[in-house]
């Protein structure tokens, strides 16, 4: 019973309006832009600098790109543990088994195919 009413509350809508549902998209998908503008960013900047001639050691190894990284790591791990851990035990399940599944693939015609050489 735990299961139905967990599947009525947050595996549907739960009667949340859509402008709800919306919006959090938006913010997860802005997030995630802005996390990739900020990749491209700092990509752009390295490779400018290195046809430049203008990278050196320090552009790469100092303490600030250290810290930022490492910031962003943690907080990646963080919400990674808070997820696994608040998740209720529904998104743990595992799939049910498929019986005779591999010995179903060796009784099939199966067709290998070769990347072509250049």
């Amino acid at each position: 019973m735990k299961v139905i009413k967990f599947h009525n509350t947050v595996l549907t809508t739960g009667g949340a309006p859509v402008t709800s549902w919306v919006y959090r998209a938006c913010v997860i998908q802005g997030t995630q832009q802005i996390f990739a503008a900020g990749l491209w960013y700092w990509g752009h900047r390295l490779t400018t600098l290195s046809s430049a001639g203008q990278l050196n050691a320090t552009a790469t190894t100092s303490v600030v790109v250290t810290a930022v990284t490492w910031s962003v790591g943690a907080v990646f791990v963080a919400v990674g543990v808070l997820l696994f851990l608040g998740l209720p035990d529904y998104y743990r399940q595992l799939p049910g088994r498929i019986p005779a599944f591999y010995k179903s693939l060796t009784r099939r015609k199966l067709v290998l195919v070769s990347p072509p050489a250049y």
